[in-house]
């Protein structure tokens, strides 16, 4: 069965991975929305996987939506293991700690980085106790969500929560710039939220 996400065809199968990520920062009255958004896609996407980083705000309010229709549908790719341990109650997690994963992994390796950014990621792994290498387990965490590893499948479409008067800025426009590299399709609330 193919399906239209905002105009594009995805396949409505268990091999179509969704992801829902966004802001720590929510607009006061836009965690129903997204809640109610995510809740709607599991429905409607009733054999697609949906994939979030498991980060406070925006992901919570995606996956809470997404885990009352289909916990079984969900899969969370932590920064490292114990990463908000009481969301992960029920779900499937895989920790980047857990991939093992090299500079030359093709999750790491393909993404087109910035020289800042190719310094951290290179940090974590070359000094995995830094500061900086804590850092950039966030960064390695949203290029294993988007590009996949192991028997995380790359992702199909992504729906993210921004920041509309700065958008594209921090970790989600990280995340929304990989996609862009990979032309996968990806919309956020000033599509999906009309």
């Amino acid at each position: 069965l193919m399906i239209l996400l905002m105009g594009k065809k995805v396949h409505n199968s268990p091999q179509t991975v969704i992801l829902l990520a966004g802001k720590r920062k929510v607009l006061p009255g836009d965690e129903v929305m997204i809640f109610e958004f995510g809740k709607r896609l599991a429905l409607e996407y009733n054999k697609c996987i949906f994939r979030s980083g498991n980060a406070d705000g925006a992901d919570q309010y995606f996956i809470e939506g997404v885990k009352e229709v289909a916990p079984d549908r969900v899969q969370l790719v932590l920064p490292f293991k114990n990463h908000r341990k009481k969301t992960q109650v029920g779900v499937y997690t895989q920790s980047i700690e857990q991939l093992q994963l090299s500079a030359e992994s093709p999750a790491v390796y393909q993404a087109n980085l910035s020289a800042n950014y190719r310094r951290l990621i290179d940090l974590y792994f070359e000094q995995p106790q830094s500061k900086a290498a804590i850092k950039a387990s966030y960064l390695v965490r949203d290029m294993v969500m988007v590009f996949g590893h192991g028997d995380l499948a790359p992702i199909s479409a992504a729906y993210f929560y921004d920041d509309l008067t700065q958008t594209c800025q921090g970790g989600t426009g990280f995340t929304m710039q990989l996609c862009a590299e990979l032309k996968i399709p990806f919309w956020n609330q000033g599509v999906w939220g009309k």
